[in-house]
């Protein structure tokens, strides 16, 4: 693949660090390819990492992620696989980020969401790990083609908690997958673009034809924690698809900006917007109601109104409204200027989304780790060191650590089977979660019961 100065849609992207004063861990890009120098369909590609580890880890990770999809892409014997080559290049940013830290002891843990779409010919191709989002605006309607892999989203498809309740739940951070957590393939290539969808149907969802004036939007979670799915529509509804970036992620920054915030929409060319819709089925109605009102007098207010009209449609017609052109957009990346806070239009009724089951375990109702250990067992470290933290993932805190050759006794395994719930020291009253890639275990880990709660973060 070569690549292109411009693409075919109109692009816009966003990002800030937040306000509590931590990096900017998200990365992102936009790339528009060609398989050759003179071919006429456009490949744009589009994804946001979302760092994991903290410190620099995170930062780290993210960069890895972006840098090994893209260079994937670029690099594809064969692209005509679409779902093929996205599924390939976030293997190749999950290794690279796998390698990276088993190499440094200092980052390991690290990982990264990632959300990556492409579109292909007018067709939409797309990708997730973790709870990076994308979402599809058209009709005055939105819908979010992805589906979190997080621990409140598998309580939702469990029953367990209603989308309210997860939205202020202690463990509404806790991924699931991620890249960089392991090499087995991570990539969920489902979107579900329709209510009550089945997982066959998600899994054959690649290729969607796009129309005229459909918007994507790629996101980190930092904009979804604080902006509703609605508010987000209303936005994109109004604004040009720059202005739109930056007033949304201003907005989340306005409510407390607590993480990073990265966003990319990616627009077909044609159609009204909506702002200027209205606008103009506004004031034809006030022209026929003036002449009709005024007799006589109408005549140099219909002079009046005939110019304004005629400029407008000139102005419509002619592809020179900011937004509606359909010449080839440059890549390029947003700047936040001063915006002041946008009030939130009424909305239309939303899509009703329906949780598509988990392949990923169940997670109880309970807080509490239920263990009921099958057989006593010892793990040993063998890094250099070996941190404990208060849930069975890097992402939660680290609560102690454990030297090399040190021993803890263990009481079982979360449901992925990659962190032990430790005692530390034997005979203490603390206990926590280590990696099982950095310890050794007295017995078959397969043995050791599964701890089917997790315990608070």
């Amino acid at each position: 693949m070569i690549l292109s100065d411009t693409t075919d849609l109109i692009v816009a992207q966003s990002t800030h660090a937040g306000e509590t004063g931590k990096n900017n861990e998200d990365r992102s890009f936009v790339a528009a390819l060609r398989e050759k120098a003179d071919a006429t369909e456009v490949v744009t590609l589009a994804m946001v990492a979302d760092g994991i580890g903290g410190h620099a880890a995170g930062e780290i990770a993210s960069d890895l992620a972006v840098h090994a999809a893209h260079d994937h892409f670029i690099n594809a014997p064969d692209t005509r696989d679409v779902p093929g080559t996205i599924r390939s290049a976030l293997v190749s940013a999950n290794r690279a980020i796998y390698d990276r830290a088993e190499a440094d002891r200092h980052l390991q843990g690290m990982g990264s969401t990632a959300v990556v779409a492409a579109v292909v010919g007018r067709r939409l191709y797309g990708a997730h790990v973790g709870d990076s989002r994308m979402y599809l605006m058209r009709g005055g309607a939105i819908r979010q083609l992805t589906v979190d892999h997080t621990w409140v989203q598998e309580a939702i498809n469990a029953g367990l908690l209603t989308h309210d309740e997860a939205k202020r739940h202690p463990n509404r951070h806790v991924i699931r997958r991620y890249l960089g957590h392991d090499l087995n393939d991570p990539t969920d290539l489902e979107l579900r673009y329709a209510p009550n969808q089945t997982p066959d149907q998600m899994a054959g969802s690649q290729g969607l034809p796009l129309q005229d004036g459909d918007t994507l939007l790629l996101c980190s979670d930092g904009l979804t924690d604080l902006v509703e799915d609605e508010e987000i529509r209303a936005i994109v509804a109004q604004a040009a698809p720059q202005q739109a970036a930056e007033k949304l992620v201003l907005l989340a920054r306005q409510r407390g900006g607590f993480d990073n915030i990265t966003v990319i929409l990616l627009k077909v060319p044609g159609g009204l917007r909506p702002s200027l819709e209205k606008t103009i089925v506004q004031r034809r109605p006030r022209s026929r109601a003036s002449l009709l009102t005024v007799g006589a007098i109408g005549v140099a207010a219909l002079l009046v109104v005939v110019v304004l009209v005629a400029v407008v449609a000139a102005l419509f017609f002619g592809g020179l409204l900011p937004g509606l052109s359909a010449s080839p957009t440059p890549i390029v990346t947003a700047t936040i200027p001063s915006i002041a806070a946008t009030s939130t239009p009424t909305a239309p009724p939303a899509f009703t989304l329906t949780p598509t089951p988990s392949e990923t375990p169940t997670p109880t109702a309970s807080q509490t780790p239920s263990i009921t250990p099958t057989a006593p067992a010892l793990v040993t470290v063998r890094t250099n060191l070996a941190k404990v933290h208060s849930g069975p993932g890097p992402f939660y805190r680290s609560i102690g650590s454990l030297q090399n050759g040190a021993t803890a006794v263990v009481f079982g395994q979360d449901q992925s089977k990659t962190w032990f719930y430790v005692e530390f020291p034997p005979g203490s009253s603390d206990r926590g979660w280590v990696a099982r890639s950095v310890v050794d275990v007295s017995v078959d880990p397969d043995s050791l019961s599964i701890i089917t709660a997790t315990p608070p973060g």
